[in-house]
């Protein structure tokens, strides 16, 4: 006959009872990173709000979820929850007129946050942006030949409006006869000026301006859109993920395709079939480059995709595979070795998907800069290559 040790029986009862409310003590005594920003400039408004900014949020300058919060001692602290790795980032109050910058308000390089939940990280604002008279920031490092439209253009699927900075090429005034590729950028804030810049800019119009002189390039019409601050990522993505939402990205792409395309065709001297138009952007930008890219083949043959976040949608392999080739296209990929650890490998996965569906290799160009970051100085720094093999010919 079989005896039942009862202590021993009600002790693992007790113990399959407690196990869930157990592992969940365990999970809420893991600390989350803790970020506390310990000095902030004299200058600092005492209603100001301080977000963080920064690769886990898409640079989103004024993200609620990302806001910092103010403490007693007039030190600023935010919890990490779901942080699980490094990641690159900046501080604003809102926007990104109002990045932290050096004491004198000068651009800063990206900080970086290397993940580590055992104590505090502490860090100093010394200045901002749109303080200091002495700034670098202040002095507006846009070549002569770049135009800010004063009137915004409307987003009428979107109901808002968006300014357009417009690069013209050194001999745009003086050869009437002239017309002209285009290549229409997104984050048009960080293409032409560090005023404008969250992160540094690209320097297009440096670029630009120099392969004319060298006689390198006989020049291109740059069409800068600027991003919606807030509503970017809803803008610049065309799928919905359940984290971070967005979805907005088809509106975003008619805007450019039935607002500024026309009105910039209508309004300069461009060449505007498809073989002479191309369209570039990093990050979101990079995705959304290659959607409009993809459903709009009839309208543009050149896409600059850098840094690309595939990772947003798998949808976005799924179009590559639906729609397939039906032009004759040239798209110019671009990752960085020090960013998200799954960029390359998306990447990659988009390039095999284009192929099979029927793009040829000497259409897609790959590369892969080990030294890369997620940031404006690299796209900066790869933007001449990306530009000339593109061959947007007169």
């Amino acid at each position: 006959m079989k005896t039942w040790n009862f202590r021993a029986l009600r002790a693992a009862l007790l113990g399959l009872l407690l196990a869930p409310w157990l592992a969940l003590a365990a999970a809420c005594s893991a600390q989350a990173p803790l970020l506390i920003v310990e000095k902030l400039p004299a200058s600092t408004p005492d209603t100001a709000r301080i977000f963080l900014a920064g690769s886990i949020n898409q640079w989103n300058p004024a993200n609620p979820q990302y806001q910092l919060m103010k403490q007693e001692d007039g030190t600023y602290l935010i919890s990490l929850h779901g942080v699980g790795g490094d990641f690159e980032y900046k501080f604003t109050r809102g926007d990104w007129t109002t990045a932290e910058a050096d004491s004198l308000g000068a651009d800063i390089a990206n900080r970086f946050f290397r993940y580590s939940n055992a104590s505090p990280h502490r860090v100093e604002i010394r200045g901002w942006a749109d303080q200091g008279a002495d700034s670098a920031n202040s002095q507006s490092t846009a070549a002569p030949n770049v135009h800010v439209l004063e009137e915004e253009l409307i987003m009428p699927h979107l109901n808002r409006k968006r300014r357009l900075r417009i690069y013209l090429p050194p001999d745009y005034e003086t050869d009437t006869d002239r017309r002209y590729p285009v290549l229409y950028m997104h984050d048009g804030q960080n293409l032409f000026d560090v005023i404008t810049s969250f992160s540094g800019e690209w320097g297009v119009d440096d670029t630009l301006n120099e392969l004319f002189e060298e006689e390198v390039h006989p020049g291109v019409i740059v069409v800068g859109i600027d991003n919606g601050g807030i509503h970017r990522i809803q803008e610049m993505t065309p799928w919905v993920n359940p984290e971070e939402g967005g979805g907005d990205g088809d509106k975003y792409a008619h805007f450019i395709v039935e607002v500024v395309k026309p009105f910039i065709d209508n309004n300069y001297r461009t060449l505007p079939g498809r073989e002479h138009t191309g369209i570039m952007g990093s990050s979101l930008g990079g995705l959304m480059s290659y959607y409009i890219g993809m459903k709009y083949q009839e309208q543009f043959s050149r896409i600059g995709i850098f840094s690309p976040s595939f990772w947003f949608s798998d949808s976005c392999y799924t179009m590559a595979e639906e729609m397939g080739k039906r032009e004759e296209m040239r798209m110019y990929f671009l990752a960085g070795g020090q960013e998200s650890p799954t960029l390359v490998r998306n990447v990659t996965r988009m390039y095999e998907t284009l192929l099979e569906a029927g793009f040829e290799e000497h259409e897609l160009y790959f590369k892969v800069v080990d030294h890369g970051q997620h940031s404006e100085w690299f796209w900066r720094e790869e933007f001449p290559e990306a530009f000339l093999w593109l061959d947007f010919e007169p």
